[in-house]
């Protein structure tokens, strides 16, 4: 577990509505990092989520703490509305061609996981 995570270049950020991406996330000394990759069902994955927007909630008075959500979906019009549909008030980052998955190899290979580093 001494591996670092490493997050992409080309991370791009969802724009929602009025929400203004946070891009600091990144620069953070110490992030959680929530990937879902593409397959099963993607819907189902993103309303996942509600915890984590609770445990952002919770933990967003630490200015060297940050939660980076990071999607690759298969469609991203059908993520961006299920977020809608959930109120998920938080910048996502989408990872289009599975940059993540191919820099972190180590990463487990399931449909969801979070790391911490």
């Amino acid at each position: 577990m001494e591996t670092p995570i490493l997050l992409p270049d080309n991370l791009l950020p969802i724009r929602r509505d009025d929400l203004i991406p946070e891009l600091q996330l990144l620069q953070r000394s110490l992030k959680m990092v929530v990937y879902l990759n593409q397959g099963g069902c993607e819907g189902c994955k993103i309303q996942a989520l509600i915890p984590i927007h609770f445990f952002i909630l919770e933990n967003e008075h630490y200015k060297n703490f940050s939660v980076i959500v990071i999607l690759n979906p298969s469609d991203s019009e059908a993520a961006d509305e299920t977020l809608r549909e959930l109120r998920f008030r938080h910048t996502v980052f989408y990872d289009l061609d599975g940059s993540f998955e191919r820099l972190n190899p180590f990463c487990p290979k399931m449909n969801f996981f979070t790391l911490f580093f």
